[in-house]
């Protein structure tokens, strides 16, 4: 656990918009994946608009 903080890895399922790949040299990083990732990004910039649709 500690080695993976050190590499600034991900432990566990990525975020919501990402997935888990590797390189062929059996390194490991997290990717884009669309259109999940999409959607996150509108979704922040509503946020930092100050606009929100959600009605409670």
């Amino acid at each position: 656990m500690r080695k993976t903080k050190k590499e600034e890895r991900i432990m566990g399922t990525p975020p919501y918009g990402y997935i888990n790949s590797s390189i062929e040299d059996s390194r490991k990083y997290i990717a884009v994946k669309e259109p999940e990732a999409t959607n996150m990004i509108w979704t922040f910039n509503e946020i930092a608009k100050g606009i929100s649709r959600l009605i409670m």
